[in-house]
C-alpha cells in the first residue's frame, strides 16, 4: 500500500505535476481517494491516516518545492546561455531521482505506523488489490503488440517535447525515432519484478508479529531496487543513456524560437512554483 501510495504522492508531486497549481492544492484529497481503492479505513484510524496524508503533503509543499524551483532556475540560465551538456541531463535525471528516494524515506514511517494497525482482512485486501493491478497490466501485455506500445510512447514523447518547444523539425522527429528503434521490451522483465517485490511484501504484511518485520518493509519501501535483477537493471541503464543522448541531440538542434520557447515554458513552470511555495509558506 504505502510503495504504491509513494509512487501516487511522485506523480503528484513532481515537478511536472507542478504546473497545474489548483491540482497540487487539492492533491492530499486526491491521494485519500486513490487510497481508498487499497483499503477501507473507518472512524478514528481513516481520520489519522487523513491527517497524516495532509502532514505529508505540506511537508512536501513547504520543503521539497524550494529545491525543485532551485534546480528549473539553475537549468533555465545553463538553457539561456547555452552551457547546457549531455553530463547536465544526466545529473539533473539523478537528481530527480534522489527527489523520489526522499519522498519513498518520508512516507516510509508511516508505513511502519499504520499497517500493523490494519486487520488481517485488510491486509489482504491491499494485496489482492496490488496483484489485481498486476494482473491486469499482464493482461494488456499479453493482447497489445509491443509495436503499438512504441507507437503510443513516441506520440507521447512528441507531444511533451511540442508542448515545450513548439513544433518539430524533421531532423528532431529523426532523432526521436531513432530512441524509439532502441527501445527494449521490458514490460514482462518489469511485470516480473513488480511481482516478486509484491510476493514478499505480501509475506511481510500477513506476517507483521514476526522478529525484523520493520527491517524487511523499510528495505522494501526505500530500496526495492536491490530486488530487480541485473539484466532488468542493465536494460534501465542502457533506456537512460539513449534517452539522455536523444534529448541532448535535440536540445543542440533547438531553433532561436524553440529556444525561447522552451524558457517561456520553464518561466511558467518557475510562476506556478513561486505560487505554491508562497501558497504553503504559512
Amino acid at each position: 500500500m504505502m510503495q504504491r501510495l509513494a509512487v501516487i504522492v511522485l506523480s503528484l508531486l513532481v515537478i511536472v505535476g507542478c504546473s497545474n497549481r489548483i491540482g497540487y492544492r487539492f492533491a492530499d484529497t486526491f491521494i485519500t481517494w486513490k487510497l481508498a481503492d487499497y483499503v477501507a479505513l473507518s472512524g478514528t484510524l481513516d481520520d489519522e491516516v487523513s491527517a497524516s496524508i495532509s502532514e505529508l503533503h505540506r511537508w512536501h509543499a513547504q520543503t521539497q518545492l524550494p529545491i525543485y524551483r532551485a534546480h528549473l532556475a539553475e537549468l533555465r540560465l545553463l538553457i539561456i546561455n547555452d552551457d547546457l551538456t549531455e553530463t547536465d541531463i544526466s545529473r539533473y535525471s539523478d537528481t530527480m531521482a534522489s527527489w523520489w528516494e526522499t519522498i519513498r524515506v518520508r512516507v516510509e514511517p508511516y508505513a511502519l505506523r499504520y499497517l500493523p494497525a490494519l486487520s488481517e482482512p485488510q491486509r489482504r485486501k491491499i494485496i489482492d488489490k496490488i496483484q489485481s493491478d498486476i494482473d491486469e497490466e499482464k493482461d494488456e501485455i499479453n493482447t497489445t503488440e509491443f509495436a503499438e506500445v512504441l507507437k503510443r510512447r513516441q506520440k507521447r514523447m512528441e507531444n511533451t517535447l511540442s508542448d515545450a518547444l513548439g513544433r518539430l523539425e524533421s531532423g528532431q522527429l529523426r532523432y526521436l525515432r531513432r530512441w524509439i528503434q532502441q527501445r527494449e521490451d521490458l514490460r514482462l522483465t518489469w511485470l516480473d519484478y513488480q511481482q516478486l517485490w509484491l510476493d514478499e511484501f505480501s509475506t511481510v504484511l500477513l506476517a507483521l508479529e514476526q522478529p525484523q518485520y520493520q527491517q524487511r518493509l523499510q528495505a522494501l519501501i526505500i530500496e526495492p531496487e536491490q530486488m530487480r535483477s541485473e539484466d532488468l537493471q542493465q536494460a534501465i541503464d542502457r533506456s537512460r543513456e539513449a534517452t539522455f543522448i536523444m534529448l541532448y541531440s535535440i536540445y543542440q538542434s533547438l531553433t532561436p524560437k524553440q529556444r525561447h520557447k522552451l524558457v517561456r515554458t520553464l518561466d511558467d513552470y518557475l510562476s506556478d512554483l513561486d505560487s505554491l511555495i508562497e501558497h504553503y509558506a504559512n
